[in-house]
């Protein structure tokens, strides 16, 4: 009797354990300015965006220490990385500028932007002291008749909370943060090519 009973105890404890495997999650990035429809509004056109490599896990990842990672198992990205990034940058700086006139690489032949764009995501995470991002950016006219001007952004957010919706929203800040800045320096370099052409 008791050999009969071992296997019956192992097996209701395997499925108790299956009954409470915490339910995977998943979250997205999410733009916070909405493209404003401008007909005379510059074409921006985003020619590489790049995210570093140890970023493109399907989990959530949290810093820990200065050159810890933690991932959740069941909390995850519902699209890749890259790809949200792309699409959140994109509607921000379209809202950053005013206007719709954004795409993203390739692009048809007929359209030709004005300003074309490279950007690359050093670093993009959350950790106990808040969420942070590294990027540089370079902005070049279209026709590329005047160098890239080179940029470096380094910004910090405090962390609204500590679970996968509190990450993606703290990440999402940050995107927009730098579309912002983007934006502003595609309107610097705008006033300066109108100052050299007077």
């Amino acid at each position: 009797m008791r050999h009969s009973v071992a296997p019956l105890l192992t097996l209701l404890l395997a499925l108790t354990a299956c009954g409470s495997t915490p339910e995977t999650r998943w979250y997205l990035l999410e733009a916070t300015g909405t493209p404003v429809a401008a007909a005379d509004g510059p074409r921006i056109g985003i020619a590489r965006l790049e995210v570093a490599e140890y970023l493109l896990a399907p989990q959530i990842q949290t810093r820990e220490g200065a050159n810890g990672l933690r991932r959740a198992n069941f909390a995850q990205w519902a699209e890749p990385l890259d790809k949200g990034v792309a699409r959140v940058l994109l509607l921000d700086l379209a809202a950053a500028v005013g206007t719709e006139r954004v795409r993203l690489a390739p692009w048809p032949r007929d359209w030709v932007p004005e300003r074309e764009l490279m950007v690359r995501i050093q670093r993009l995470d959350a950790g106990p002291e808040g969420a942070q991002l590294v990027a540089t950016w370079s902005v070049q006219d279209g026709a590329r008749k005047t160098p890239a001007r080179d940029r470096l952004a380094q910004i910090s957010v405090p962390r609204s909370g500590s679970d996968g919706a509190s990450v993606a929203a703290d990440l999402s800040a940050l995107l927009n943060e730098l579309a912002l800045r983007i934006a502003a320096d595609i309107a610097a370099g705008a006033g300066d090519a109108a100052g050299a052409s007077d």
